[in-house]
């Protein structure tokens, strides 16, 4: 049985006649677009299929918030280079093929991403999402604020630098510097000698070649943040119940809606004449509207993290770093209280990256674990605890071009906001506010 966590009164002015909005996933995505909507005047339910706020991917993710990482995965010279991705022991992509239609028809539309008009697109629009959460992001600081809540969640403004010990890497980036600059991103490049005066720890890194630096990008504890939201909407009225995994949806042919959820449990839950359902649940979207005739094109990428104690201060990074030639990135979490069993207030190192499509196996591969430790020794050496990181992996929700699904469907009340591959953290308050607004502009 899904458990109700207790729901306190709302505080809100509730318009006469209320509108009502059921959200099926309580991930980072989820609970925000649980409160743009909450914020529009909407009652909220969310449904959560397991039995804690952002235990799935969001739980120890990178930790950035980088809208100078939207470069979609699909590059013009990713196809030159899978040869060497796919053999290599160290890549970071890794595909293993299975008996699933989906993941070749992914696949294929994912290399037709590759074309240069495609991937100037699908980058310009990454980053002008990512500008618009950033947006989002202060409002939701600034009601919270406004309402005398704490939102602390280890997060740093000293932005990102993005380090190059690859050529050819450093080659490919200059084009899409370009085009990020061109949507409205404010980064600079600069040597390696003041890539090390930003970062210090940098000083250890062999054939450091050049870094680009964009000060207003941040990093912060994604789970941290959605627990303490989540408890927000909570104060304000919304009710959340963990443990309700929704395995089907029932429509009402007549008036081609979704009439009712049917839970793993058996039990099914009756939306209301105008209630508009929002699925957040990742890479689990496909599988509920497959049965409806919509099919997003969302397939699971598999992702690793590490966690490690910090040993020596000094001479760990303390501005959020991402490590192009690994595809790793790095992030520092100092703060006390930092949620649950990564960190929970010590002085730690969160490393995360790795792309494995192959399913929707959770089994922690320990030997792709180990090349984040073996980076992270060759960088900081004994800087960190590497006896005894906690390492973690999840199925990041991911499209061929990267660039999320914030739409409605065919179905009248049905809306998706899913698909926000590696970039959830960075997409979600900007997806989530851009979803409210189309629900709100549709029913208003």
């Amino acid at each position: 049985m899904s458990t109700p966590l207790a729901s306190a009164s709302n505080t809100k002015t509730k318009l006469p006649n209320p509108k009502k909005v059921t959200i099926v996933g309580g991930g980072v995505i989820g609970v925000t677009t649980a409160f743009f909507m909450q914020q529009a005047g909407f009652e909220v339910r969310l449904l959560e299929a397991t039995d804690k706020i952002a235990a799935a991917t969001s739980k120890a993710n990178g930790g950035q918030l980088s809208v100078s990482h939207a470069e979609p995965w699909a590059t013009p010279d990713l196809p030159g280079q899978l040869p060497k991705l796919l053999t290599s022991k160290h890549s970071p992509l890794k595909i293993t093929l299975t008996r699933d239609p989906h993941q070749y028809r992914w696949l294929l539309s994912f290399l037709r991403e590759c074309l240069p008009a495609r991937h100037l697109k699908n980058t310009l629009k990454l980053t002008r999402l990512g500008l618009e959460s950033r947006t989002a992001l202060k409002q939701i600081h600034e009601v919270l604020a406004h309402h005398k809540v704490d939102l602390t969640y280890a997060r740093r403004d000293q932005g990102i630098l993005h380090f190059y010990t690859n050529l050819d890497a450093l080659a490919s980036a200059q084009k899409p510097s370009k085009i990020k600059r061109a949507a409205g991103l404010a980064h600079r490049w600069v040597t390696s000698e003041e890539a090390k005066v930003l970062e210090p720890a940098l000083s250890s890194v062999d054939g450091l070649l050049r870094a680009s630096f964009t000060p207003s990008d941040s990093s912060g504890d994604a789970r941290l943040f959605s627990l303490k939201l989540s408890r927000f909407i909570l104060q304000q009225g919304a009710k959340i119940r963990l443990g309700a995994k929704v395995n089907r949806l029932k429509t009402d042919a007549s008036n081609n809606r979704i009439a009712s959820l049917l839970l793993d449990s058996g039990e099914v839950i009756n939306l209301s004449d105008g209630e508009t359902l929002v699925l957040c649940s990742g890479v689990h979207t496909p599988a509920l509207t497959r049965p409806l005739g919509i099919y997003p094109q969302i397939y699971p990428a598999k992702g690793y993290s590490a966690t490690y104690d910090v040993l020596d201060p000094s001479r760990v990074p303390e501005i959020s770093l991402i490590d192009d030639e690994y595809k790793l990135v790095y992030s520092r979490f100092t703060e006390a209280g930092l949620g649950g069993d990564f960190g929970s207030g010590r002085d730690v190192l969160r490393v995360a990256g790795m792309a494995e499509i192959g399913g929707y196996d959770l089994t922690l591969d320990p030997l792709r674990a180990n090349l984040i430790t073996e980076r992270v020794s060759a960088l900081f050496g004994d800087a960190v605890n590497l006896e005894t990181p906690n390492y973690w992996c999840g199925l990041r929700p991911s499209t061929p071009s990267n660039l999320p699904y914030v739409c409605g469907t065919k179905v009248s009340n049905l809306w998706l906001n899913a698909g926000h591959g590696t970039l959830g953290w960075t997409q979600a308050a900007g997806s989530a506010k851009r979803v409210s607004d189309l629900i709100t502009a549709s029913l208003f």
